[in-house]
This record gives structure tokens, sequence and C-alpha cells, in this order.
């Protein structure tokens, strides 16, 4: 078992090994704000820009990571790590869940290799899906000392509550939601009185109410104003299509297969359902339904759930059957797709390579502390199948790691341990990356020209470049103050001149 852990593992990881650049939207741009909290105070410059803002935020898996590996590793060999690190989590999760409802060890939780490469993974949802495998094990250990005595399990969940809580909010709400589930399942079976069931459920509070107190009274969202939007149904149905990853009718013809085996399984009535677990599956299958997109600063609420709940799924269910067959059916369909996604993936990574390096290649050209402009199409992230998924974001690890300052660098207050200075924060609210594409850049699927107003001409002149990134090529207007330093394929840099 701990063999098949490693050698899938391995297979996992090869494409974040082979490419240089992950083909993970956000990742570079967490990993860049990783970076400057690991040398902000080595060096001095970025002072001007950033300041830390570490503060008790439920969004810390990626910045604690690096802060404390990327001290010892490279920062990109650190972050690279994180990504293995959280699928060995993932998958050891639903495997250890899966110990704990079955008390046995079974090959059937490796169906989870099928979902460590998902759309959330794509996005860049990195903190969220760290969370969730911790989730998993936070759940797995409440399932195992559920007979234990209580105190013993509130320290135990006590204390998972509140790593889960930095690690991200949403999973956060995963564990309490999931353990309510969970626990009045047992309440409904039980046969003890119906006091003692109520008493136990009272206790639940304890656990997750220190993160809670944390939150409204001295995290950052305390003061953020609450916001809830809710796109339309149909968003959150297509959060169900989270393991589709590029085409989805090659994915399709893959998840069609597994589920025939499953529904081979339900007929010959080989398959058996944890009840207490299938619950909270259920629960959050109905939940979905109910997300909405924006939840405070947070968006993407309609779309994290089904991942989790497909975990979970694998969690709460056993193949029980004598036939030798049958079990060979799973293992050799489940390994066939699970290589087949991992070639796939890798494929299309080292496809994309040539574009990041073309990217790089010119932001090579601008000098070390350099304050760029980073401009892109407003749609750049409409499609996360799309080639070259992270090119909008290059400019930034480009720069951002080199003392520089651009734009684009997430460092909200409500979400990140980083806060640009307050004359970079109004800097960066003037200049959008997609208003500055409008205004500069000529092309035949670009809305109508953005004016270029006196203000945005006023504080394009705090920036020494401007950098244009775009997955296909692309041509800049004629403007006076724009002086070509790069022309790549998928890049053009110009100095900013005013004389």
């Amino acid at each position: 078992m701990a063999f098949l852990f490693i050698v899938s593992l391995g297979f996992a990881s090869i494409p974040i090994f082979s490419c240089e650049f992950l083909s993970i939207n956000d990742y570079l741009n967490h990993l860049s704000r990783a970076a400057v909290l690991l040398w902000y105070y080595d060096d001095p410059g970025v002072s001007l820009y950033f300041l830390p803002n570490w503060k008790p935020l439920p969004n810390l898996a990626f910045d604690i990571w690096i802060f404390g590996l990327g001290r010892i590793l490279p920062v990109a060999v650190a972050g690279k790590l994180f990504v293995v690190a959280t699928f060995a989590l993932l998958l050891s999760g639903v495997i250890f869940l899966h110990r704990c409802t079955f008390k046995k060890w079974s090959l059937w939780p490796f169906l989870a290799l099928l979902l460590l490469y998902n759309r959330l993974l794509l996005v860049g949802y990195l903190n969220f899906l760290f969370g969730s495998a911790l989730w998993l094990y936070a759940f797995s250990l409440w399932v195992y000392f559920r007979s234990a005595r209580a105190a013993l399990r509130i320290s135990i969940l006590s204390i998972s509550a509140l790593i889960i809580f930095f690690m991200h909010l949403a999973a956060f709400g995963l564990l309490a939601l999931t353990i309510a589930v969970y626990e009045m399942a047992v309440f409904r079976s039980s046969p003890e009185r119906w006091q003692t069931k109520l008493g136990d459920l009272s206790l639940l509070a304890i656990p997750f109410l220190p993160p809670v107190l944390i939150a409204v009274f001295f995290s950052p969202l305390s003061s953020a104003s609450v916001a809830i939007r809710y796109r339309d149904i149909a968003t959150r149905i297509a959060g169900f299509a989270v393991p589709i990853l590029y085409d989805w009718r090659i994915d399709g013809v893959c998840y069609l297969l597994m589920l025939g085996l499953f529904l081979w399984a339900l007929v010959t009535k080989s398959m058996k359902f944890d009840g207490r677990l299938s619950a909270c599956v259920f629960f959050l299958f109905v939940l979905q339904f109910c997300m909405p997109n924006v939840i405070i600063t947070a968006e993407g609420g309609d779309r994290r759930v089904p991942l989790p709940m497909m975990l979970l799924a694998i969690g709460a269910t056993d193949l029980r059957t004598d036939s030798r067959n049958q079990r060979l059916c799973f293992v050799l369909a489940t390994g066939a797709v699970f290589l087949f996604r991992i070639a796939d993936v890798e494929a299309r990574w080292l496809s994309d390579q040539p574009i990041y390096a073309d990217v790089w290649r010119g932001l090579s050209a601008l000098p070390a502390g350099a304050r760029v402009a980073s401009a892109f199409s407003p749609d750049s992230f409409d499609d996360f199948s799309v080639h070259a998924l992270a090119v909008c974001f290059i400019p930034v690890w480009g720069i951002v790691s080199r003392g520089g300052f651009t734009q684009t660098l997430f460092a909200s207050p409500t979400q990140q341990p980083l806060v640009l200075t307050p004359k970079y924060e109004a800097l960066a609210a003037a200049t959008p990356a997609g208003s500055l594409w409008r205004a500069f850049v000529a092309d035949a699927d670009t809305d109508e020209r953005a004016p270029l107003t006196p203000g945005l001409v006023a504080a394009l002149r705090e920036y020494d470049f401007i950098v244009f990134v775009g997955r296909r090529g692309f041509a800049i207007r004629n403007t006076p103050f724009l002086r070509l330093l790069y022309h790549g394929q998928y890049v053009r840099i110009y100095r900013l001149g005013w004389r």
C-alpha cells in the first residue's frame, strides 16, 4: 500500500517538476507575494512598495509554507513542493478516512488519484485545496475517536479547527458543516437517551468558537463589508465538472468509463455505503446549489464544494466483491485513466513552456527594481482550459522577485499577509491591467478602445516600463510615449518616455 502510494504520487508529480512554469493561473502571483514576505527585510527597496500584513487571516497556507521552507530551499522549488504536498495530503486523507470508516486498508480510495488534477487547481485555489486536505484528516480523526472520551474528541477537534481556519476559511466551513451533519446522523441512529445526544451535539460548538471569535474580532474580515452575490444556477451546476481539465470530450469518456463500473458495482450489490458519511455527501451536494459566488471578499464559492464532495464520496464507499474480474476492472480502469490524465497534463504544460519562455526573455531585459505596469486582456480569466493559462502572471514573478513593482500582485488587506503602501495602492487602483490593454492594444477581439484619460497618463508617469502579455499575437497602437524595448510573439515591453 505504501509503495503504491509513493509510486502514484511520483507519477502525479511529473508535470510539476518537468515544467519550469506551472500552468496554474494564480500560482506565480502567490509565489511572488510569498517571496516578498520571505526577503522583505533583506531588500530595503521593496519597503517602498509593500508592507507585511501578518494578521489572523484565514488564507495563509501557501504563505506560511514558503516562509518556512523557502529559507532552506529555492522559493520556486518550495512552491512546487507545496503542490506535491497538497496532492499527497489529499490522497492520503481519503485513504485515512476510508480506513477509519471501514476499519481496513483498501485500494478503493486510490480512486482519488483521478481528482488530484482538477479545475480548482488550474484556477489556483491552492490554499483551499491544502485546507481541504487537512479537513479530510480532521474529519477522519473525528470518525476514529467518535467513541472516545468527549474531552479527547473536543481537544483534537479544537486544534484541527484552529489550524484549518488559518489555512483557508472555506475549508474551516467544510469541517464545521460536515461534522455537524455527521453528528446529526449519529443522533438519529444512536440508541442513547436524547438528553445525552443533545449534550454531545452542544459540545460541538466549543472547538469552532475560537476561530469564529478570531474572525469576528481580530481578523481583517471583521471590518470588511458583508457581500453575498449569486450567479445563475448554471454556474453552480457547472461546478460539478471540477474533474474536467482541458477537453471535455476526452475527460467525459474517461469518467463515463468509471461511471459504468460504478453502475456495475451497484447492480451486482458490490458497493457498500457508510450511512453517516453518505449523509454528509448528500448535504454537500445540496449545498452546492445554494452556494453564492462571492462571500464577503472571497470569490468562486459556487465552484469549491463539488471536489470535497467527490473525495468524501470515495471515503464513504467501499467495493465488497468476491469477483476477481470486477476488482481487476476497477484497478485497470483507474490506473489507465490516471496515467492518461497525467500524460495529458504534462503534454499541455510542456506545450505552454515556449510561450512562457518568450515572456521570460523579455522580462530579463528589465533592470532589477523597475516599476512596471502590467497589461493583459480583460477576458484572460474567462476560460481556465486555455493554453498558456499562467501567462498573465509571469510578469509578477519576473518583476517582483527582482525587487521591482507591478500592480497586479495580490495584496488585499482582507486576504493576504502583504499589502501595498498607500502610494502604490492608489497607483495600482488607477492602472488596472484590463484598462491598460484596452487603451493601447489594437486587436480585432478587443472591445472599443478605452480612452487614454489624463488621469491614466498621469498614473503611468509613476512607472518606468509597461509590459503587455497575451496568449496570441497582438499589436500595440502607435503612442508617442511608448518606446519599444522588447518585441516577442506573446509579449511587448516598452519604456515609458515623456520627453
